[in-house]
């Protein structure tokens, strides 16, 4: 599944009225109580003084691998799913979905099987690649300004933050986040101006596996879109990289290739028209780092599905129906409510050693994904 959030423009302009607009990010006392309904009620009624519209977007139909061909419809029509197998990816949905209510944002389906003005638009035989081409005509034919794209086992573990924050300089046209664990630039999620320059990005990023069908899908070729679309003066640096991409067989290869990536785009000076926030900055990260247990600082977490490497889904939640039924008042807010111990403290938050050690584990050999892919 895909999620994607727009932000509807209208006729207002970027510098004259979203940035004077747009909420200041939250700022948390350690001694605040998060699951406190009162507290966050009060909170949240704050935030929706600044609403905007958004659009939110699932599409999974017709994902590369079987277990997710009808799974847009089947979110839909099966909510009330109590499979283990399916309940972390409703969970996500449905969080996405409760969180997009309270804060005032629009939420809908768009399944790529039922788009078909899409198919002949976004011919490419990856679906990892067509996905991103499927957003790109969707935004050209929308109104929405800005969109924030999100994996099928993201899911918001926080409602209290808003997407605006992350959207930086009128000047703006993507933003990217670093993953964690290694030196990848993250293509589960990424904000995008819907401006020729960021929808230009999109379509050649679709196109990029014709030329360069090598090891780690979307997620390996990102790097290599990023320096080729911004920095053309790159290319022979780029080139390098690139070899040792082409002759990447395994993850150790993969990594290698995006660890020299990212030397090339650091040694630039930094561009106006895309930000990548560094390791822990941006809206999500993986959940597992913590064992899903999350801070005031958290959004987005990724990782809600069993079926994902080390199986590291691990539900906090006190209830698995819990955003079974939709979100429809302020009140709601008291949904987001968590087992005992799912909240880090301010000790817990910057102690690194533990997550220090859940990577030495993830970088042991394991089976993974023969395509490459790091989600």
């Amino acid at each position: 599944m895909v999620v994607l959030f727009g932000v509807v423009m209208g006729q207002m302009t970027f510098t004259d009225n979203w940035q004077k607009r747009a909420p200041a990010r939250p700022q948390w006392s350690p001694l605040d109580d998060p699951c406190e309904p009162v507290t966050a009620l009060d909170r949240l009624r704050e935030i929706q003084k600044l609403q905007r519209q958004i659009l939110l977007l699932a599409d999974e139909a017709t994902h590369c691998h079987d277990e997710y061909r009808s799974a847009a419809e089947y979110i839909l029509t099966r909510w009330r799913d109590d499979s283990a197998k399916n309940r972390p990816r409703f969970v996500a949905l449905g969080s996405i979905s409760c969180y997009a209510n309270l804060q005032g944002y629009a939420m809908q389906v768009l399944n790529l099987a039922e788009e078909p003005d899409l198919v002949p638009k976004c011919p490419q035989k990856d679906f990892m690649f067509r996905r991103h081409c499927a957003l790109a005509e969707f935004l050209a034919a929308s109104q929405y300004g800005w969109a924030l794209f999100l994996d099928a086992d993201i899911g918001v573990v926080n409602p209290l933050h808003r997407l605006e924050n992350y959207t930086l300089t009128e000047d703006l046209h993507l933003v990217f986040y670093n993953r964690f664990y290694n030196d990848e630039v993250a293509s589960g999620s990424y904000i995008v101006r819907n401006s020729q320059r960021g929808l230009g990005f999109l379509h050649f990023w679709a196109n990029y596996y014709q030329e360069h069908p090598y090891f780690g899908t979307d997620n390996g070729a990102i790097n290599n879109v990023i320096v080729e679309y911004f920095h053309p003066e790159l290319y022979e640096s780029r080139q390098v990289c690139e070899a040792i991409w082409a002759a990447s067989k395994n993850y150790e290869g993969l990594f290698n290739y995006q660890a020299c990536v990212q030397e090339y785009i650091l040694s630039v000076a930094a561009s106006t028209e895309y930000h990548i926030y560094e390791k822990g900055r941006a809206w999500v990260r993986d959940g597992w780092l913590t064992d899903n247990k999350w801070s005031l600082d958290d959004f987005f977490f990724h990782g809600w599905k069993r079926t994902k490497i080390g199986n590291e889904w691990n539900f906090r939640f006190t209830d698995q129906q819990i955003f079974s039924q939709p979100c429809r008042k302020p009140e709601d807010v008291a949904r987001w409510r968590f087992v005992d111990g799912a909240t880090l403290s301010d000790t817990d938050k910057w102690n690194c050693s533990a997550i220090f050690a859940r990577l030495a584990e993830e970088r042991k050999p394991r089976r993974r994904p023969a395509n490459g892919n790091t989600r």
